[in-house]
Formats: structure tokens, sequence, C-alpha cells
């Protein structure tokens, strides 16, 4: 599927997620040769930004791993595993959804699908479905080798043909696929920028 396609596809699943009560979604989009927005720790600090405006409870945590790691900014990737995975296991139920991670360099695709999946699967075996992640990508030579055992829908490019009421049902359709595959979605709540600024510039890219 071309970029453009996926990630219009990704906002519309995203804009659906967002309707739905009682579970936190996060999301991130990446961006080729952007360090900023391809790697595991880019990743990671929007997503631990966007869980702290469902829960300020974290922010205390946070605060004091950040105020003695002797760093100015969240840069240390074992730093960031911990401090995420607190986070997440801090809600009953999470979805995240990231886009474009074909977009990322080899090395740091093995590190995000590995990380996610050892973490989503560790969760699992305490509460089954309390944590899901969408990746929406091209394919490519490194991305189903990573992703072995996962379940996957494809969407070739002759899909996206057609007359604008074929592409209009395959729109729906993918996104209904998507929604009773992740077993159900979410609601963004309004952000507390002021609880959230002490450590915006610490988690920000």
């Amino acid at each position: 599927m071309g970029p453009t396609g996926k990630t219009v596809l990704t906002s519309l699943l995203i804009d659906e997620c967002q309707k739905i009560p009682d579970v936190c979604v996060a999301f991130f989009y990446c961006k080729h040769k952007d360090p900023q927005r391809s790697t595991f720790v880019a990743i990671a600090r929007s997503i631990l930004l966007q869980l702290l405006c469902y829960k300020k409870a974290l922010l205390s945590y946070i605060y004091k791993e950040a105020s003695t790691s002797g760093e100015s900014s969240l840069e240390s990737s074992e730093l960031t595993k911990k401090l995420l995975e607190v986070a997440l296991k801090a809600f009953n139920k999470v979805y995240l959804i990231i886009d474009g991670f074909d977009e990322c360099g080899k090395t740091e695709k093995k590190l995000i699908s590995t990380w996610f999946q050892s973490i989503i699967n560790s969760v699992s075996i305490e509460d089954s479905g309390g944590l899901r992640c969408l990746f929406v990508s091209q394919a490519d030579n490194d991305t189903g080798s990573l992703f072995v055992g996962a379940a996957i829908l494809c969407r070739s490019r002759g899909d996206v043909g057609g007359s604008r009421t074929k592409g209009h049902d395959i729109n729906k359709a993918i996104l209904r696929a998507a929604y009773i595959a992740a077993g159900g979605l979410l609601h963004w709540p309004d952000a507390n920028a002021r609880e959230v600024l002490p450590l915006r510039m610490y988690l920000a890219a």
C-alpha cells in the first residue's frame, strides 16, 4: 500500500478508536531518515507523553527517574524501556497504533518489534487483550520476518483502484477488520498541559 493510503487509513482508524471509552490509546507516525521520528526511543517518548495525559499518577514516578538519570532528555534505551513498561502496565487496557514502521532503519525495526512484542506477550499472560499494538507498514524485506506469528492484514495496491464507492467500501472493511482483530478500542481525553509540562522537555522528541 502506498505511504499516503496507509497513513490516511491509520488516521481514520485512530479517529474511530478515539470514540470508544475506557481504553487508553496512543499513536505515532514514523518518518524515514528523521531521527526524531524513526527510532525506538522517539516512539517511546511520544507514547509516554501521551500516557501521562491519561494518568497523572505516573508523573511523580517518571519525574523521579528523570531527575536521577543524569540526562537532560530521555535518550537511554534501557531507561526508556523501563519507564514505558511501567507506564503501560499502569492501565487496564491500552491500544497502540504505530504508522510507517517500514520507514525505520533495520536495526531500529528489530528493536521496536522485539520489545513491543515481548511486552505485549508479558501483559497478555495476566490480562489477555489488555495491551494491543497495531503496526502499519508497507511490505519490505524486513517487516514480515519480524512479526512471525502475529495477525497480519494485507492490502495491495490493486485494492486502491476502482470506483470511489469501491474504495470507500474497502476502507470500511479494513477498519472493521482491524477493529474486530483488536477486540474494540478507545477514547482520547483532553490533555492537561500544566500537569505534563515539567516533563515535556525531558520526553519531547
